[in-house]
C-alpha cells in the first residue's frame, strides 16, 4: 500500500545514509547547539539529474530551507554576520551529454576559485563548510588551497529531501557513514580511460583492461590519490578487529569486530579484500570480496560481522589461454591475502590462504567478440526454459484454431508450448514490438494481446523515482544510494517506489542502471552505482528486490559497456572477455542471480563491433545458457538495428513501438527461412514469462474497455493511450479529473492520439464532441474507428488561449454492434503547438 509520507522520509533518510565526509578538521562538524551560521547556497539545488532520471515532484527542499528548518527548532542561528559560512558548489548532469575536462564541468570555473579566493582573504570568516552537490566524481584538487574549508561533505543529487538530510548530518541529528564508491584522483588525466573518452569516434578501445578505478590506482598510481575507493569519515572513531579466519573447504570465513571508541553514536562500513599471488595472470593489488555495514552503535557499543567469501571469487578469467586455461576461471597456485579495513587504502592482513595447485573452475567458450555472419550461418542455437527444439519445431507451420488464453498457462491448464501455438507469426511478432503506453507520458507496453487475455503491461523510467507528468516522490540518486553500503537502505527505497507504482499502474520500472563508473566524465554516472562491480551488483539487487516485493518488476540496464553518452548509438566499446567477466558484466550476473529481475535492457552501443541488442553470443550464449535467465530482453530506445537480427540473437522486445520497415523485414526474414517460427515462438515465451509476473496480469487487468449505450464521457481520469512521451496529464481547471496537456507532435514529428476500447452494445449513429482549450488556430482534428478515417480535418471553434474551455461538435459517427478502437489523432501544423482535451463524449443521435 503506498504512503506517500513514508516514502518522503524514507527518501531523506536513505539521502543521508549516503551522503559522504570527505573533510572535518577541528571537528567543526557537527555544529554545536545555538551555532550562528550563515549560508551561501547561490540559488542553486540540484534534486535529480536530467533525462529519464527525472522526476516531477511536489516540492524539494534546499539546503538552506533545511537548514532554515533547523534553526526554528531552536537547533542553530542563521546569522549574515556569523564567522562560519556554509557554501554549496553545484554541478547537474544528465542523459545524452557527457562532462568534459574543462572548466565550468570537471574543474571549477574562474568565477567560483575567485569566489573561494575571496572567502580565503575574507577577515569575518574563519571557516567554512562546502557542500558538495554533484552528480559523480569531479575535480577537487583546488581543496588544498584554502585552509577556511575545514569540512567537506558530499550531497551528491539527493533527491526532494536532500535539503533536509544534509541539516540532519550538519546539526549532528544524524551521524555520516557514508563511503565513496568511486575514487577521486588528483586530476582527470590521472584516470588510465582519460586518454580518449572525449574524442568522438566510431571504436572505444578498453585499453586499460581489468585497472578500472581502485584496481588501478592501488596498484600502478597510489600517489595520483586525493579519497580512495571506500573513503568516508564519521563524527565518531571505531576500533577494528579481526577475530576470527577460516579459510576450510570451498569458502573463507571472516569475523570482524567493531567498536565504537568515539563520543557520538554511528555507524560504520567494513570492507573486506584480497590480493592473489604473482603467476601467470596479471592482478590488481586488491580486489573488494565483501562488505557490510554496522548498526547504529553507541559510545563503547560493539558489532561482530561475519562475512563469508567462495574461494572462486578469487579467481581471475583467461581469455589468452597463458594459464594453460582458454576461456575459463582459473585459480593459480599460490598465496591469497585477504584484508578488511574502511577503504581500499586503509587495511590490514586478516589472513592467507594458500592454494597448492592451480585449479579450473569454469569453462565458457569465448562469445562476446562473434561476428554478425558467423551468427546466422547456424552456429548457435536457443535453449528455451520451457519449449525445447523439438517442440518448436512442432509449430513451425501454421497456428491452431484453439482459443485459450494466458491465463490457462497461469492455471496450469495448458503449458506454454500450447498456448503459442495457436497464435499466427503476425502475433508472433507483434508480441516481439512494444506496445502503445496506457497513460499520458508513459514509456511503453509489453504485450497487449486481448484476444489471448494478454495485458498491455505498462513500463515508467524512474531510476530516483518514477518519472510522470503528475508529481511523484523524487529519491536520492543511485551512486548516492550505493555509498550507503547499506543494502537495507537500497531495499526500502526500492519498495517504497514499488509501492507506487503499483499505486500508478505501472508494472515494469525502467530501473535500475548498474553500468561501471569507467570514466568520471560520463553523463549518466549519477544514475549508476559505481567503479567496482561487486557494489554495483549487490547495491542492483538490494533495488530490485525491494522494487519487485510490492509487485512491480524492475529492468536491469544498460547491458553492457554503456560508460560514454556521446555518439553512444554508434560507438563500439572493445573490451577484452576477460575485462568484460570481471568487471561490466559481473554486477549484472550479480543482480540477475540475487534477484531476478523481470527485464534486462540492451544498451545502445556496439560491443565488439556488433550492437549489444544483436549480439548472440552475449544474450544467448552468456545470459540464457550460463546464467539461466528466463525474464524476457528489450533494447533500449530506438537502437539503430534490424530486429530480425535482434530476436536471433536473444532481444526478446524492440522498443518503444513497432517501426513498420522492420516489421515488413522480420515477417521477409521468415519468409525467406532467415528467421524461423520457432525462433518467433521462443522469442515469445521469455516475453510471456514476464507478463505473467506482472501486477496487471496478477489482477486480470486487460485495459480499460467502455461500454456504450446510450451516452458515455471519457475523461481524463481514464485515458487508456498516447504513442507519445511529450504528452502530459495535468488537473483540469474545474477540479474535475485530469486533462491531457501540452499535446504536440513527439520527437520524430509523429502525431499524437489517444484511443479507446469500445464494447457498443447496439448498432447506432452517436454523436461526438469534446472539450478543449488551446490557444492555436493550426490544431485541428481527425478521428479513426478500427484505424479506418471516419471524420477528419475539425478545427477548434476558438483559440483564444489555455483558459478558453469550449465544446467542440465534431460530427457524427456509425458503431456497429461489437468492439471497436476509437482513435482521436490531435494534427498539427507547427511542431510545439498542441490543446489541452478533458473529455471526448459519444451521445446516441
Amino acid at each position: 500500500m503506498f504512503d506517500k509520507q513514508k516514502s518522503i522520509q524514507t527518501a531523506r533518510i536513505a539521502a543521508a545514509q549516503g551522503m559522504v565526509l570527505l573533510k572535518n578538521e577541528d571537528r567543526l562538524l557537527p555544529l554545536k547547539k545555538g551555532s550562528k551560521i550563515s549560508v551561501d547556497d547561490k540559488g542553486v539545488y540540484y534534486r535529480g539529474g536530467t533525462g529519464s532520471a527525472d522526476v516531477f515532484c511536489d516540492y524539494e527542499i534546499t539546503v538552506a530551507q533545511g537548514l532554515q528548518d533547523k534553526a526554528r527548532e531552536g537547533r542553530l542561528v542563521i546569522d549574515e554576520d556569523a564567522d562560519t559560512l556554509i557554501t554549496v558548489f553545484a554541478r547537474n548532469a544528465g542523459e545524452e551529454e557527457d562532462y568534459y575536462a574543462e572548466k565550468g564541468q570537471y574543474y571549477p570555473t574562474d568565477e567560483e576559485i575567485a569566489y573561494f579566493e575571496e572567502l580565503e582573504r575574507n577577515e569575518r570568516i574563519k571557516n567554512f563548510i562546502l557542500l558538495l552537490n554533484i552528480p559523480a566524481v569531479l575535480d577537487l584538487s583546488w581543496l588544498q588551497n584554502y585552509a577556511k574549508i575545514k569540512s567537506v561533505l558530499i550531497l551528491w543529487l539527493p533527491g526532494m529531501e536532500g535539503g533536509h538530510a544534509a541539516a540532519d548530518i550538519l546539526c549532528g541529528d544524524v551521524t555520516p557513514s557514508g563511503h565513496l564508491t568511486d575514487t577521486f584522483a588528483c586530476d582527470y588525466y590521472d584516470y588510465p580511460s582519460s586518454l580518449d573518452f572525449e574524442k568522438r569516434q566510431s571504436a572505444y578501445p578498453y585499453e586499460e583492461d581489468i585497472f578500472v578505478g581502485y584496481r588501478y590506482f592501488e596498484t600502478f598510481g597510489k600517489d595520483r590519490v586525493l579519497y580512495p575507493f571506500g573513503y568516508g569519515l564519521s563524527y565518531t572513531e571505531f576500533e577494528r578487529e579481526c577475530t576470527d579466519f577460516q579459510a576450510d573447504g570451498d569458502r573463507i570465513e571472516i569475523s570482524v569486530r567493531v567498536q565504537n571508541i568515539g563520543d557520538h553514536d554511528g555507524a560504520e562500513v567494513v570492507q573486506i579484500y584480497s590480493s592473489a599471488p604473482k603467476g601467470c595472470l596479471d592482478h590488481p593489488f586488491v580486489e573488494l570480496r565483501a562488505f557490510q555495514k554496522t548498526k547504529v552503535l553507541k559510545p563503547n557499543e560493539s558489532q561482530v560481522l561475519t562475512f563469508t567469501v567462495p574461494k572462486q571469487a578469487l579467481a581471475a578469467f583467461d581469455d589468452t589461454g597463458i594459464s594453460g586455461t582458454l576461456g575459463g576461471f582459473v585459480l593459480e597456485k599460490g598465496t591469497y591475502t585477504v584484508y578488511f579495513g574502511n577503504n581500499a587504502r586503509d587495511i590490514q592482513p586478516c589472513g592467507r590462504w594458500t592454494a597448492k595447485e592451480t585449479q579450473i573452475l569454469s569453462r565458457q567458450s569465448l562469445k562476446l567478440t562473434t561476428p554478425i555472419d558467423r551468427r546466422l550461418n547456424g552456429n548457435g542455437k536457443y535453449v528455451s526454459a520451457w519449449i525445447g527444439e523439438a517442440e518448436a519445431e512442432a509449430s513451425v507451420k501454421t497456428a491452431s484454431e484453439s482459443s485459450y488464453r494466458l491465463q490457462d498457462v497461469a492455471d496450469g491448464t495448458i503449458d506454454m508450448h500450447t498456448f503459442l501455438s495457436q497464435m499466427s507469426d503476425d502475433e508472433l511478432i507483434e508480441l516481439a514490438t512494444a506496445q502503445p503506453p496506457a497513460f499520458p507520458r508513459g514509456t511503453a507496453g509489453i504485450g497487449n494481446n486481448k484476444k489471448y487475455g494478454i495485458p498491455n503491461i505498462q513500463t515508467a523510467d524512474g531510476p530516483a523515482g518514477l518519472r510522470k507528468t503528475v508529481p511523484t516522490v523524487c529519491f536520492p540518486c543511485a551512486t548516492l544510494l550505493a555509498c550507503s553500503w547499506d543494502p537495507d537502505t537500497v531495499f526500502s527505497v526500492g519498495k517504497c517506489i514499488g509501492e507506487e507504482g503499483i499505486h500508478f499502474e505501472i508494472d515494469v520500472l525502467l530501473a535500475p542502471g548498474l553500468n561501471i563508473h569507467r570514466n568520471p566524465l560520463c553523463g549518466r554516472n549519477f544514475e549508476y552505482y559505481s567503479e567496482d562491480p561487486l557494489v554495483s551488483g549487490e547495491t542492483a539487487a538490494a533495488f530490485v528486490n525491494g522494487v519487485q516485493s510490492s509487485g512491480m518488476l524492475c529492468t536491469l540496464k544498460h547491458f553492457v559497456a554503456n560508460n560514454k553518452e556521446i555518439n553512444r548509438f554508434h560507438i563500439s566499446s572493445q573490451v577484452s572477455e576477460r575485462a568484460m567477466r570481471e568487471i561490466y558484466l559481473k554486477g549484472f550476473e550479480i543482480a540477475v542471480k540475487e534477484s531476478d529481475p523481470g527485464f534486462i535492457m540492451t544498451s545502445y552501443n556496439l560491443l565488439n563491433g556488433t550492437h549489444t541488442s544483436a549480439h548472440h553470443g552475449l544474450l544467448t550464449g552468456i545470459v540464457r545458457n550460463e546464467w539461466g535467465y528466463q525474464g524476457a530482453i528489450m533494447t533500449d530506445w530506438r537502437v539503430p538495428e534490424r530486429q530480425w537480427r535482434e530476436i536471433k540473437a536473444g532481444n526478446n522486445i524492440k522498443m518503444p513501438f513497432g517501426y513498420p520497415e522492420e516489421i515488413k523485414l522480420v515477417k521477409q526474414m521468415l519468409k525467406s527461412g532467415r528467421l524461423e517460427r520457432k525462433d518467433l515462438i521462443v522469442n515469445a515465451q521469455y516475453v510471456l514469462h514476464s507478463v505473467l509476473r506482472s501486477e496487471r496480469f496478477r489482477t486480470g487487468n486487460l485495459g480499460l474497455t467502455f461500454d456504450v449505450d446510450e451516452e458515455i464521457t471519457l475523461k481524463g481520469t481514464v485515458f487508456t493511450g498516447v504513442n507519445s512521451t511529450t504528452v502530459g496529464e495535468k488537473p483540469s481547471t474545474d477540479g474535475d479529473g485530469y486533462v491531457l496537456g501540452d499535446t504536440q507532435k513527439d520527437k520524430n514529428n509523429n502525431d499524437v492520439y489517444v484511443y479507446y476500447d469500445l464494447i457498443v452494445n447496439n448498432s447506432a449513429t452517436y454523436e461526438i464532441s469534446c472539450r478543449i482549450a488551446t490557444p492555436y488556430d493550426s490544431t485541428w482534428f481527425d478521428v479513426l474507428v478500427d484505424e479506418e478515417e471516419r471524420i477528419c480535418g475539425i478545427k477548434p471553434l476558438s483559440a483564444n488561449g489555455w483558459e478558453d474551455w469550449h465544446t467542440l461538435p465534431l460530427g457524427s459517427l456509425q458503431l456497429d454492434q461489437g468492439e471497436h478502437r476509437l482513435k482521436f489523432v490531435i494534427r498539427d501544423t507547427e511542431k510545439g503547438r498542441g490543446i489541452d482535451l478533458h473529455w471526448i463524449k459519444l451521445k446516441k443521435a
